[in-house]
């Protein structure tokens, strides 16, 4: 069995420095080395959060734990005695578990792999791994049309190109702490940095050992699974059964998702028939129960009822709902609010982290929060509204918001996509859908309609290729090509009499020529060229060591053009090649001039680009006559 612990750390030196407390509770190395192991992937499994909340503990699963280390407090008091762990010491009865990480110096460390041969701890852990798989099975009962996907195994990940984008991001990360004079511990953050590059390469690893762990968690009832856990850039890297991925995602979702909160049904108690209205109780009958004994749930009712009561053109929740469905709302916050508070909306990115803040925070924060408190100027009703809500239970918000979000996504969408077309691979991110290329329009025309019925409006749905886009050679600056085989501009400055001009990044048309390749004309100091995807994808993600001339399709596909199906080869190399994946019928002999060094695919061709006379040569090349004055001669193919 394969371990991991950090670098720095000598688990030898460490049981020989305490061996009273350490045999003194009769502790295993063995079951110590699994214990340090299970802090490392607990927090590979939580390195967004980690990263997002600045908080470096994870949380350890008690119960797996204990299936196959049945004291294993004692072996986490160990290491806290000698502070190898820290703790938050948060624990809250049937709520939350103490979280843990490593402690300097050992954490910020590369890892080490430590090998363990016992045979009791490997047959704990696989008794454990069942039983936790059975019950992963049962609370995913009624969900296959999920899981199926998952289980078939056909999910991989490129992890050559990954790992090394994970280095490249690693280097880079570090150089700019060095350079950034506001970070004052550049030790720490260093070490934070090399901990993540570390757990990106496990979560990554673990998608190719077909280990998928997958569970719905917490109050918002989301699916997490190994693509959810990943950074959004390594989901570039990943194919099923070969097939490059496609992202179908609902634009502005919590904004959108929000409108269905500002409906007096919504609130209300389910009549028990089968309708097509989005109810809470439906949707969380806990939380519902929950909310609907509160008093500030009359205040809901009444601020809700009283404004359908309104002509629609006065409704107070049409200017929100209006800029929302246009797909306009950022612009409009970022319009209102960037003159007031320029460093927190100066750009989209951060104008989506301020919005979800103004919605999300404390009511007794949001009263002395100034961008809130401009929210309340223009949008007084959801304002109030959400502080409604807020006041019943500071998270239930976004809980009920990404309730809403699984809801749809999951219990409608997908379980729709799956009956009307089982045989689309769907995975899910949260608000997003994942298939296979090509079956982006039948998820995003279900996904439109299915939506649509349920909020009562239209939502604004995007795809986008899961792909790793670099320079094309020789267009740096100008063009792009992702490893799925796609070309786009990029976006660039461009001078003009009046000044400059931003050209936005725009995906290129390409064409099929006469010969079967797809084809795409980039520009560049006015100069319009013609080149062939197929090579400028292979220039791009596959080594060439050798320098051959020809980028050989594996699979024979001329418009497959993803980077994993294209070798380096000879122009013989390529001709055998087709004649072995009965590309071609006939195998015509390959014809090389020994002057030169040049390649023919035939005598043929040979013969007319020298103007010489067919027949004659070829009784010279096979001997009949004895005589070749010429440099050609027929190429060994092996």
């Amino acid at each position: 069995m394969r371990f991991r612990i950090p670098e720095n750390l000598n688990i030898d030196e460490l049981i020989r420095e305490n061996w009273t407390a350490f045999y003194g509770n009769k502790l295993k190395k063995e079951k110590l080395i699994f214990v340090l192991d299970a802090v490392i992937k607990s927090r590979a499994q939580h390195r967004n959060e980690i990263n997002e909340h600045t908080n470096p503990y994870a949380p350890l699963s008690s119960e797996y734990l204990q299936e196959v280390v049945h004291d294993y407090r004692n072996y986490l008091n160990f290491l806290l005695a000698n502070g190898i762990l820290l703790t938050d010491n948060q624990f809250i009865v049937g709520e939350k578990c103490k979280w843990y990480c490593f402690n300097y110096p050992y954490s910020g460390q590369r890892l080490k792999e430590v090998i363990v041969d016992n045979y009791l701890l490997k047959k704990a852990i696989r008794r454990a791994s069942e039983k936790r798989n059975e019950k992963v099975k049962k609370s995913m009962w009624g969900y296959s049309y999920l899981t199926n996907w998952w289980d078939e195994g056909k999910l991989e990940i490129d992890l050559k190109a990954a790992h090394s984008w994970i280095d490249g991001y690693e280097k880079e990360k570090i150089e700019r702490i060095k350079l950034d004079a506001k970070i004052t511990d550049k030790e720490l953050a260093i070490g934070n940095a090399i901990e993540t590059t570390d757990d990106f390469k496990y979560l990554t690893a673990s998608i190719n050992s077909k280990k998928y762990r997958y569970s719905f968690s917490g109050e918002g009832h989301r699916f997490y699974n190994p693509i959810s856990n990943l950074k959004k850039e390594l989901r570039n890297f990943l194919t099923y059964d070969g097939l490059p991925l496609v992202d179908v995602d609902i634009k502005n979702s919590q904004p959108f998702l929000a409108i269905a909160l500002l409906k007096s049904s919504f609130w209300g108690r389910s009549s028990g028939k089968k309708r097509q209205i989005l109810r809470l109780e439906d949707i969380s009958k806990e939380i519902f129960n929950k909310v609907s004994k509160e008093e500030y749930y009359k205040h809901i009712i009444t601020l809700l009822k009283t404004s359908e009561s309104l002509v629609q053109k006065e409704s107070p929740f049409k200017k929100f709902t209006d800029l929302v469905i246009n797909g306009t709302f950022y612009e409009y916050i970022q319009e209102h609010f960037e003159p007031f508070y320029p460093t927190k909306f100066d750009t989209r990115g951060k104008v989506k982290v301020s919005v979800l803040t103004i919605f999300y925070i404390e009511n007794y924060i949001a009263v002395h929060h100034k961008p809130s408190q401009t929210f309340k100027e223009h949008f007084p009703e959801v304002y109030e509204l959400f502080r409604l809500i807020k006041e019943i239970q500071n998270n239930y918000l976004p809980i009920i918001l990404q309730r809403i979000e699984s809801y749809l996504v999951i219990d409608v969408v997908c379980k729709t996509l799956s009956k009307q077309h089982p045989e689309i691979p769907i995975f899910t991110i949260h608000d997003n859908i994942i298939t296979t290329k090509g079956n982006e329009a039948v998820v995003k025309d279900i996904m439109s309609l299915e939506i649509e019925k349920w909020i009562g409006q239209k939502a604004q749905l995007e795809f986008s290729d899961l792909a790793h886009w670099v320079p094309i050679i020789g267009y740096e600056g100008y063009y792009e090509i992702s490893n799925t085989g796609l070309v786009r501009s990029t976006k660039r400055e461009v001078p003009y009499s009046k000044g400059v001009r931003v050209l936005k990044s725009k995906g290129l048309k390409d064409r099929i020529n006469n010969r079967g390749y797809k084809e795409v004309r980039l520009s560049k100091n006015s100069k319009t060229f013609t080149k062939l995807v197929h090579i400028l994808s292979a220039e791009a993600f596959v080594p060439n060591p050798e320098n051959k001339p020809e980028a050989n399709h594996l699979d024979g596909n001329k418009l497959n053009n993803h980077y994993t199906n294209f070798e380096w080869t000879t122009h013989s190399e390529n001709i055998l090649h087709a004649y072995k994946t009965g590309l071609i019928r006939k195998m015509t002999k390959p014809v090389v001039d020994k002057c030169s060094g040049k390649e023919f695919e035939s005598l043929k061709k040979a013969c007319k680009v020298y103007d010489l006379n067919y027949n004659t040569m070829r009784n010279r090349l096979s001997g009949n006559i004895k005589k070749n004055p010429t440099c050609l001669e027929y190429l060994r193919t092996g």
